[in-house]
């Protein structure tokens, strides 16, 4: 079977986030790694938006397709964080890739 992946990386190239299409997405936030768990929900590469959620954050990953080469789609789009507990929401412009 194919193994899916996202990578995703916000301006200054720090790495955000990653989605391996498995059980668990992991987000950095603050230099600390956090791991969410993935529900299952299609993926349209061309036009996407994804939504995570723990006990502790909401996380919303959207985006559109810039390019493609092979087997591998490169997408812009924005992350947005809510801090469930403190009610404070951060958003970051991101760029990245996915592909098998």
């Amino acid at each position: 079977g194919a193994n899916y992946y996202m990578a995703t990386f916000n301006y200054n190239e720090k790495y955000v986030f990653v989605d391996d299409y498995g059980k668990y997405a992991y987000f950095k936030l603050d230099q600390e790694m956090i791991k969410i768990p993935i529900k299952e929900d299609g993926f349209e590469p061309a036009n996407f938006s994804k939504n995570f959620e723990n006990a502790d954050y909401k996380v919303s990953v959207t985006g559109k397709k810039i390019d493609e080469m092979d087997e591998t789609m490169m997408f812009q789009g924005k992350m947005t964080v809510e801090n469930i507990k403190s009610g404070e929401i951060t958003s970051t412009p991101i760029y990245g890739e996915c592909g098998c």
